[in-house]
């Protein structure tokens, strides 16, 4: 009979693991070969500041059905240069035996080194991710020094909320004293403009007990005046369109290519 322990279950899950990736691998490389590809790639940091490049595959089968499958999510060690990635994807291509005339686009967000790395490196149509440019461009909206304020004080407000328990409950008492939904408020992320439209939607909801609190406690720094909070609801509803437009282009240019 076989003793389990830390060290016997840790191996036999990493090779459960290491099975499954060539098992998965294998299928993947059966389906995309002698395929049209476009690739999706992007690098990004894990909370345990380990940096890391992911690509992504998308084609269109034979029966005209879309695929998508993550490659590879490796570990880049050294600096995000346009060649340091560049031979860190084309490693991710030569595991699954992708030939770059095999790649017909490879979509990226605005970033410089990516965009050198799939036109001087791998040679290839580089793609402007449609969602990083709209979020450039809300980015620079809310540049507006008239959005800018109102903004900046339902950031400083969610921030103060999530901190203060005491005036978190007051709003609690607030929002079931006005019949709301008894729900916190949403601080933004500068890398997801999705999130500032969040925040604007859920602090236009919650206005009545948010105005109630800041005035009750006196918050002026928090405090947005009436036309404010009406140019918020007005941009909030250009957020959704552009939210919709995104998602919508992402999923075309994916079909298209």
């Amino acid at each position: 009979m076989k003793h389990w322990n830390r060290g016997t279950v840790s191996l036999a899950v990493e090779q459960s693991q290491i099975e499954l990736y060539n098992s998965t691998s294998d299928k993947i490389k059966k389906l995309i070969k002698d395929k049209d590809v476009a690739l999706t790639t992007d690098g990004w940091t894990s909370l345990a500041t380990a940096s890391y490049v992911t690509a992504t595959a998308h084609w269109i089968s034979d029966d005209w059905e879309m695929h998508n499958n993550v490659l590879r999510t490796k570990e880049l060690k050294v600096s995000h240069t346009a060649e340091n990635v560049g031979e860190c994807i084309q490693e991710i291509l030569d595991v699954f035996d992708l030939q770059r005339g095999s790649v017909i686009a490879i979509t990226t967000d605005n970033a410089t080194n990516y965009v050198n790395v799939v036109e001087r490196h791998l040679q290839t149509v580089n793609i402007p991710c449609v969602a990083h440019t709209i979020n450039l461009a809300v980015r620079k909206g809310l540049g507006v020094r008239a959005i800018e304020i109102p903004v900046s004080r339902l950031k400083v407000a969610a921030s103060h909320f999530s901190k203060s328990p005491g005036d978190r409950h007051l709003l609690e008492q607030k929002q079931q004293l006005l019949g709301l939904k008894t729900e916190k408020l949403i601080n933004d992320c500068p890398t997801r403009w999705n999130s500032t439209y969040e925040m604007i939607c859920r602090a236009s909801e919650q206005q009545a007990a948010v105005s109630a609190v800041i005035f009750e406690k006196k918050l002026s720094r928090m405090e947005l005046t009436t036309s404010e909070w009406s140019l918020m609801e007005k941009v909030s509803i250009v957020y959704e369109i552009c939210t919709v437009i995104g998602w919508t282009n992402a999923k075309l240019s994916y079909i298209f290519f």
